[in-house]
Parts: structure tokens; C-alpha cells; sequence
């Protein structure tokens, strides 16, 4: 299973989030391949992947080394994949990437040489497909896993106009994107009210976009910028909960607070 994280802005947890479900999912004895496909590339600093990633690398007709680590998680397996870097060397593999073959080409063998029970991706904000290397990630993994499904969440904050806006944003990729995808989960992530507060704006989210699940994560102030090891990173109930639903494949629809 393919799960993507989106959101329509930064700041709102996405990253964060994605990670905790990785993990989640890893402590229950599950192989999870992470992609980093954030700008950001805050996931693969946490993992201390220091080496440009593998769309950079191959971008620069470098032989791909070094772009992932892979963590043990209780019974199970994390390995993140790094996809880019920051400064200069993002910019130019971003906006003059021509290697597409040459991606494909090692992209997939590595894919087909991976064992995993779910692979969680980490997108970056606002994400176009129009001339965006992204896709070809995306379009690689369809080559080599025509059947399996792929599942979009999506993060916004509490505020109503991102609600908004993270619903026209997400009708806009998924009218776009290069491959079928089903709806997992709309997150409100950082709640500094009570949850109930927020029941109407969920329901919202649910209902405008067909999401089953509908999650309203309270803001902690353990997890809020956090920048310690993957291992410690702590994985707060709601994110559990979903993690559990998405193993039982329970796609019911659900409201979890």
C-alpha cells in the first residue's frame, strides 16, 4: 500500500505526521520504505542522510550512493529514501532535470529489490505536476507496482480558509496526477481548542472530498518543531489509531479524536 501526504501550505505538521504513521506502522512488525520527497528533506535530516538525494545525484550524473538509512523500529523496519537537497544543487536538479531515462532506470531496479508493506511518501506543499520530477517518482513505482493501491491524507490546520483551501487544492492534483489514487484520511493536525471544537470542519473536509477518515490531532508541545532522533520521536494516540485502522484495512467511515 502507497500512502501520499499532502497539505496546501507548510507549517501545518505534514512531515511530522507522515513520520509518526511510519512509525506506527513499524512498531507493529511492519517494512516500511519512506520516501522524502519534501524540499525540506526534514525526515532525512532527522535519519542524517547527508548526501544529496537520489534524484539529485542522478540529475548530476553521479553513481546513487548513500541516499537512504534504514532504522529498526521495535519488530519492524523504517527506511527512508532522501529524493532531493537543499541550496543550489535542489534548484538545478528541480528546474533542468533531464535524466529521466537514467531515474527510471535505477529507480525502479531499487524498487523491485524492496520487500515493504507499506510505503509512506512525504510530498512537498502545494505540489504541480506540470514539469515536476516528482512525477516521475510517482510514475516509476506505477511501472513496477501496476496493482497495487495508492491512498492520499491530507493536512491542514484549524483555520476555516486553509480548510478551504486544502479542499480546492487537493481536487486540483487529483484531477492531475499521473496515477489512480483513493482517499485515506483529512487531518486537522494542532487543535488548540477543544476537539469538538472542530467536529463541523471535519466533517467538512470529509464530505466535500469522500475521505472514510477524518482525524483531529490536539496540538502537543512534545512533538511541535521537534528535531531529535527518529527513535524518539513520539507518536501521539490519534496517529496510532489510524495506524491500526489502515493495518485492519478498515475503511470505514470514522470520525477519530
Amino acid at each position: 500500500m502507497r500512502i501520499a501526504f499532502h497539505a496546501y501550505k507548510g507549517g501545518v505538521g505534514k512531515s511530522t505526521l507522515s513520520l509518526m504513521l511510519a512509525k506506527a506502522l513499524a512498531e507493529k512488525g511492519k517494512k516500511i520504505l519512506f520516501i522524502d520527497r519534501d524540499m525540506m528533506n526534514w525526515t532525512s535530516q532527522l535519519a542524517k542522510i547527508d548526501e544529496d538525494g537520489l534524484l539529485v545525484q542522478i540529475a548530476f550524473g553521479k553513481e546513487p550512493k548513500n541516499f537512504y538509512k534504514e532504522i529498526k523500529i521495535k519488530d519492524g523496519s523504517l527506511k527512508i529514501v532522501k529524493m532531493f537537497s537543499s541550496g543550489i544543487n535542489f534548484y538545478k536538479a528541480f528546474t533542468e532535470f533531464k535524466k529521466i531515462q537514467e531515474f527510471y532506470n535505477f529507480y525502479e531496479n531499487f524498487l523491485r529489490k524492496e520487500n515493504f508493506d507499506y510505503m509512506i511518501l512525504d510530498n512537498p506543499v502545494f505540489l504541480t505536476w506540470d514539469s515536476n520530477p516528482i512525477k516521475y517518482e510517482t510514475m516509476a513505482f506505477k511501472q513496477v507496482f501496476p496493482n497495487e493501491k495508492a491512498y492520499v491524507v491530507l493536512i491542514s490546520d484549524v483555520l476555516p480558509f486553509s480548510i478551504d483551501d486544502s479542499i480546492v487544492y487537493l481536487r486540483r492534483i487529483s484531477a492531475e496526477a499521473p496515477l489512480d489514487w483513493k482517499l485515506l484520511a483529512g487531518i486537522i493536525n494542532m487543535a488548540i481548542e477543544e476537539k469538538e471544537r472542530y467536529i463541523e470542519s471535519i466533517k467538512k473536509l470529509m464530505k466535500e472530498l469522500g475521505f472514510p477518515k477524518g482525524v483531529i490531532v490536539k496540538f502537543y508541545d512534545s512533538v511541535f518543531q521537534f528535531h531529535g532522533k527518529i527513535e524518539d520521536l513520539p507518536i501521539v494516540p490519534e496517529i496510532r489509531t489510524l495506524a491500526e485502522r489502515i493495518i485492519n484495512n478498515d475503511m470505514k467511515e470514522e470520525i477519530i479524536l
